[in-house]
């Protein structure tokens, strides 16, 4: 399962993504815990990223505190269904 990271502090390189994706990576890590954002934007963010890749069937690895887990990020998560989402207690 090779993959690679996409922070969502910075801006999105999607050619950056693409060619990864094309030269057969499939899984994606990154997190929701970026202190400086406030919780719309981080999931404004991820869904941009979800939106983006929603063509592909990629595995997300997802860095996020237990605090976060609420029903918003389900519901944003749910609406992807080539996604592979991961967790682990």
């Amino acid at each position: 399962m090779p993959g690679f990271s996409v922070y969502l502090g910075e801006p999105f390189n999607k050619s950056y993504i693409k060619s990864m994706v094309d030269f057969g990576y499939d899984s994606i890590f990154t997190s929701v815990q970026i202190p400086e954002e406030d919780e719309q934007l981080k999931y404004q963010k991820l869904t941009e990223l979800l939106d983006y890749l929603d063509y592909y069937e990629i595995h997300f690895i997802i860095d996020i505190n237990p605090a976060l887990l609420t029903q918003t990020l389900f519901q944003i998560l749910q609406r992807y269904t080539n996604a592979h989402f991961y967790y682990k207690d």
